[in-house]
């Protein structure tokens, strides 16, 4: 394939990405013709198509499936050594771009910068707040070196660098009746104003087995899909939800929240993943970044700020 050289590349794949040759041309700064031109030629060259055309947008053939994954893997091998290289003359200097889940507080993403950059002062830190396949599309295809999520064990092509376990709790304001128990049960709760998780938060299907487990039916004042709307409901309406303690660290070192462990062996801990593309090379951020959000992540799932733990290293497999 002669004609797959790099600046077709860049047009195949933002032809797939737009759906359209004008949208990819205005987006890399090129006539339409010029793409338009060359992907009859490539098209003609393998002997079949790569797009439908239909009325509206361009559609990718399985043909044209395949060959933009391929495309995809090898943009983001050229990106990862362009920042390799880039690392090497740049005294330490480089950008890391960390794909992370909402819910995770803005304390934890503030403290790991100013640790991560403490080790290196030129590096530059770009986050992005996706769903969860939002973040295993962006790792794989390369626009993320890294994944930060709850939920993401057992993906194809992804590879666990370091995971947590996160202990849920009812989380409800000091004053709270519950609030003085060294631990509580699932039916402790039952008769409290309850802030649930709504769906297509990765806590729900977690709260919802144990419920299950236990045979409880809770009757929950308020069901949200944000981790600060659940907080601020169980603050103002003196209720409770059930959150881990990496949601409610500012919270609960200012006295503003109070965190009781669940004690119940049938409510599943949250698992968070910090994860990179199976078999990526990996920038020497990566790893600082790493350490960085171990030093802080660590003390706070242990409700001891200036405390040290160890973590569950998991290596380059899964």
């Amino acid at each position: 394939m002669r004609s797959l050289h790099g600046r077709m590349l860049r047009y195949l794949d933002e032809v797939a990405r737009h759906g359209s040759i004008r949208g990819a041309a205005t987006r890399l700064s090129v006539s339409a013709s010029s793409i338009n031109r060359q992907l009859l030629a490539l098209e003609a060259e393998m002997g079949v198509p790569l797009f439908d055309r239909l009325p509206n947008r361009l559609r990718l053939t399985a043909a044209g499936e395949a060959l933009v994954a391929h495309i995809r893997r090898t943009l983001a091998d050229h990106d990862r050594t362009a920042a390799l290289i880039e690392e090497m003359r740049g005294a330490h200097g480089g950008t890391l771009t960390v794909a992370m889940m909402g819910g995770l507080g803005p304390e934890l993403i503030a403290r790991t910068t100013l640790a991560a950059r403490a080790a290196r002062p030129r590096m530059r830190l770009v986050f992005q707040r996706l769903s969860l396949p939002e973040i295993l599309a962006a790792v794989r295809e390369g626009r993320a070196d890294l994944g930060l999520a709850y939920g993401a064990e057992g993906q194809r092509g992804i590879a666990t660098l370091m995971a947590w376990e996160c202990r849920l709790g009812a989380v409800m304001p000091p004053d709270h009746p519950l609030a003085g128990h060294a631990s509580l049960r699932l039916a402790d709760l039952l008769a409290a104003r309850l802030v649930l998780p709504a769906e297509g938060m990765s806590l729900r299907p977690l709260v919802e087995a144990g419920l299950a487990r236990g045979g409880l039916r809770p009757d929950p004042i308020v069901e949200a899909n944000e981790v600060e709307v659940m907080k601020r409901v169980a603050v103002l309406a003196q209720g409770v939800t059930l959150l881990n303690r990496l949601n409610i660290q500012p919270e609960e070192a200012r006295g503003d929240l109070a965190f009781v462990p669940i004690e119940d062996r049938a409510l599943p801990s949250q698992t968070l993943r910090l994860f990179t593309a199976e078999r990526a090379a990996q920038p020497v951020l990566s790893g600082v970044f790493a350490e960085a959000l171990r030093g802080v992540i660590e003390p706070m799932l242990a409700g001891q700020p200036n405390s040290n733990s160890a973590s569950t290293s998991i290596g380059m497999s899964e």
